[in-house]
């Protein structure tokens, strides 16, 4: 068994706990990848705010 358990139960609570972690991650590296389209796009007009705003900066 992993991590040295016997029971089951903790074991494959584990194991799903790693398996969402993986996922979410899996999830991230796709979104990031194309950060101008996809479901959380970054919007050009969003890009254009940040820079004027790190411009005004002293």
């Amino acid at each position: 068994y992993m991590f040295g358990l016997e029971r089951t139960f903790p074991n494959g609570l584990m194991m799903a706990v790693v398996g969402a972690m993986l996922a979410l991650l899996l999830f991230v590296i796709y979104q990031v990848e194309y950060p101008l389209s996809r479901a959380f796009a970054v919007t050009p007009d969003s890009l254009v705010t940040a820079l004027t705003r790190l411009r005004g900066l002293p």
